[in-house]
């Protein structure tokens, strides 16, 4: 009879930190499964830094529905299972709106468990439809994030030949991060030896003291200055007159820099204010995109249901 994927399964919970701080932490859910299964049994386990979700089929949900419960798992079956995938790994319940990143891992994810791999046309079909979604739907929907944000304003400024950050703290990390793919990244601060386990991630960065980027500056024909730590308005107003013509653009992201705003004669100058007001109007396409992505997953769901049959021994011969 055909119907809605009912063998299929899936528990999933979010990180919750101040959970854990208050009960403390809870037993890994992998020595969960393998104390009722066995090892690579019954369901299996994908886990990243911000959730984890547990893959099983109706045959052997009731065996660990009731400790999965107690350490937080909210249970989806069917249809409501391959929406929840679709959307994860399109990642459209991300921090950052449509992130890459996940689908990458949940592909590695598959190719390295064993028993996921018995499934494989259930995979292929959650990641078809997602690069279905991602293609129609969130190309270019870009970020909420100041590294992402950074990386556009940038990308409409041709020939740069070096992008200078000011700062050594987590934010001017993050603008690196989001541009070191693409442009020479220099990074200057008053103790470029601070943070340095943060700053090992990004070999390719150059860093160096504040004090020396008046003198590297110099012999540069167009450049980006990208203030995120604390400088007072006096001393940036200086090295841009001093500097008049090769800089480019300055994107000021100090918190005093829509009210003591610095003056750049020839350029783009980007204050703080112009940056939230950015994210604002990024977050409302991007919604837009997010309602259209979502009754499309729906749409695609509904279409593959209608060609699956019910096996009610389970998913073995379901995906095989």
């Amino acid at each position: 009879m055909s119907m809605l994927i009912h063998e299929w399964v899936v528990f999933h919970r979010e990180a919750d930190k101040e959970a854990e701080k208050e009960v403390g932490p809870r037993p890994p859910t992998q020595a969960v499964l393998e104390s009722i299964f066995g090892e690579g049994k019954g369901a299996f386990l994908w886990k990243t830094c911000l959730r984890e979700m547990v893959f099983t089929d109706s045959y052997h949900a009731h065996e660990i529905e009731h400790e999965l419960s107690v350490l937080g798992f909210k249970k989806v079956t069917g249809l409501d299972a391959h929406h929840l995938c679709v959307e994860v790994i399109c990642g459209l319940r991300s921090p950052i709106f449509g992130e890459t990143e996940i689908l990458g891992q949940f592909k590695k994810f598959v190719s390295e468990t064993p028993y996921a791999l018995g499934h494989k046309t259930l995979w292929q079909n959650i990641q078809t439809d997602a690069k279905k979604i991602r293609c129609e739907h969130l190309v270019g929907a870009g970020g909420q994030s100041y590294g992402s944000l950074s990386r556009r304003i940038l990308r409409e400024i041709p020939g740069l030949d070096h992008v200078t950050i000011v700062g050594a703290g987590q934010l001017a990390w993050e603008v690196a991060s989001a541009l070191v793919d693409e442009d020479v990244i220099h990074v200057f601060s008053r103790s470029p030896e601070k943070n340095t386990d943060l700053w090992a991630k990004l070999p390719e960065v150059r860093r160096d003291f504040l004090h020396n980027w008046d003198q590297f500056a110099q012999d540069k024909e167009s450049l980006a200055l990208i203030i995120a730590a604390p400088i007072e308005t006096s001393v940036l107003q200086k090295w841009i007159d001093a500097h008049a013509g090769r800089i480019e653009c300055v994107l000021d992201l100090r918190a005093e820099s829509s009210s003591e705003p610095c003056v750049l004669e020839k350029g783009r100058l980007v204050v703080l204010d112009d940056v939230f007001s950015e994210l604002k109007l990024n977050q409302e396409r991007m919604m837009a995109r997010k309602r259209s992505a979502l009754k499309a997953i729906r749409d695609l769901g509904l279409e593959r249901s209608k060609g699956l049959e019910h096996h009610p021994f389970g998913w073995d011969d379901l995906c095989a």
